[in-house]
């Protein structure tokens, strides 16, 4: 497992590489909880949630995993 990375995938092969989801119950909201835009600052969330997921073949940093 992996945590605080980054990844770079072209959609439809990050999506096809896809082999394992979790359920609803593990459904998360990560990211950021502002952008920093705007005055005064505003606070909202620039992310998004998931559950967890399981993607073969992918560009993490700059090493294929």
């Amino acid at each position: 497992m992996l945590a605080d990375v980054t990844y770079n995938a072209i959609t439809t092969d990050f999506w096809a590489n896809l082999d394992a989801i979790s359920g609803p119950e593990s459904w998360e909201l990560n990211g950021l909880v502002g952008d920093a835009k705007g005055q005064p600052v505003r606070t909202n969330y620039p992310s998004h949630g998931s559950p967890w997921l399981r993607i073969r073949s992918i560009m993490v940093g700059a090493a294929q995993q």
